[in-house]
């Protein structure tokens, strides 16, 4: 990662403790710059943290926030199977073996 953009994301941020242990990871390996991109998340969260990287984009803070589970339609876990594929996926279409083909994606509301 070191001298490159990178983004973190997450399918958005509640008290945030898991990304910014992310953030800290990925700042120890010197990016050129550090993004970090949520779809939804507290207010509060949001801003404490965008103080740890370059840029913060969160689609939206609402004040009623309470959980992120709240956002989606379907809010199903994805088990390590599932990952898994789509990690396999990405390293065929890499390889020039075509496009990958997400399937089950959460839908937004």
């Amino acid at each position: 990662m070191s001298g490159r953009l990178v983004i973190v994301t997450d399918d958005g941020v509640a008290t945030g403790a898991t990304t910014l242990a992310a953030f800290r990871a990925v700042i120890l390996e010197r990016p050129k710059k550090l993004i970090g991109a949520f779809p939804v998340g507290s207010e509060d969260t949001v801003r404490m943290l965008a103080e740890a990287v370059d840029e913060m984009i969160c689609l939206r803070a609402p004040p009623a926030f309470r959980a992120v589970g709240q956002f989606y339609l379907q809010f199903d876990p994805v088990s390590d199977a599932d990952v898994l594929q789509i990690l396999k996926e990405e390293r065929s279409r890499k390889a020039g073996e075509g496009p990958m083909q997400v399937k089950n994606v959460r839908r937004w509301l």
